[in-house]
């Protein structure tokens, strides 16, 4: 049973958890700094606008969060009713989490979801119910999840203190500048956002979805990210609810040689990684970056792995 361990604020010394470090922090701190520039929330603009306030967030309990990676592959049925436990059940000493998971196949219908957007389901594939908004998606292994439990009204208060406003669409804008961020510091063009189709296209495929649920206990959902998973089961509907729609990997538009010009890999290590291993390490420098960018943009100044 999937189950999302809350943490109160105040026990955090009991539970003995570690700092979170990423493992490719010298990449990603050569564009962090700038990708942050354009930002209100993030902690450089916080320091420029108050240097004694944000020094302050520190003793609070918004100012930290906690990253969970989930290593097999998640049924969605639990992890949603496990999202919605957490969120109704948080107190206001809970702290934030970000869980990083894959699900085992399923496709997903958004609460307004057309049926008529599934066309069949030749790989039996199960339909479930979201509360999310938009129309029906599918997830799978290889595919990254990452959801986001925020205190909505928590988070909004901590900026109100600096004269920023943050909305919902704050948390969406930052997951898709994020993504569309990382893909094209790793070499990929013509990588977007839509702002009538939300998600993040590699010219007119799709490459990520994202839905956000947003209560007065606060957020979940999140955003999923295509590494190199079967494409098959897209084909049987209308992604997002649009007919004829493509679906992409990150992995179809880079190879060993692109992370070698990176200087990610060496040329003798690209040359005799495995399928599996590039699979792997593009989904951790993805994952990595991500939580980057999303802890600066959110002024989260202390984050933990459990």
């Amino acid at each position: 049973m999937f189950e999302i361990t809350q943490i109160d604020a105040h026990e955090l010394e009991k539970t003995k958890l570690t700092l979170w470090q990423p493992k490719f922090k010298s990449f990603i701190s050569k564009f962090l700094l700038q990708d942050l520039l354009s930002v209100e929330t993030s902690i450089a603009n916080l320091i420029q606008i108050s240097p004694s306030k944000t020094q302050d967030l520190n003793n609070k309990i918004c100012s930290k969060v906690i990253i969970k990676d989930y290593e097999s592959l998640i049924n969605w049925r639990d992890s949603f009713q496990a999202m919605i436990d957490f969120t109704r059940n948080r107190t206001e000493n809970t702290l934030d989490q970000i869980l990083l998971l894959q699900h085992e196949p399923v496709f997903t219908q958004g609460v307004n979801g057309s049926p008529n957007h599934v066309l069949n389901n030749k790989f039996n594939i199960p339909i479930m119910q979201a509360d999310r908004g938009g129309q029906v998606t599918y997830h799978g292994p290889k595919q990254q999840i990452i959801y986001l439990l925020i205190d909505f009204e928590r988070k909004k208060k901590e900026f109100a203190e600096f004269d920023l406003k943050f909305y919902a669409r704050s948390i969406v804008t930052a997951m898709e500048n994020a993504v569309v961020n990382i893909l094209t510091h790793i070499g990929i063009s013509k990588v977007h956002a839509k702002p009538d189709a939300p998600g993040i296209y590699i010219e007119n495929k799709k490459v990520s979805s994202l839905g956000l649920k947003v209560t007065r206990h606060g957020t979940y959902h999140g955003i999923a990210i295509n590494i190199d998973m079967d494409l098959e089961p897209f084909h049987s509907i209308n992604p997002c609810g649009y007919a004829g729609l493509e679906m992409c990997n990150i992995c179809d538009y880079i190879n060993p040689q692109s992370l070698v010009s990176l200087e990610l890999l060496t040329p003798e290590q690209a040359q005799n990684l495995t399928p599996e291993e590039f699979y792997s390490l593009v989904n951790s420098l993805i994952n990595e970056y991500f939580i980057s960018y999303l802890v600066n943009s959110f002024a989260y100044t202390e984050v933990y792995k459990i």
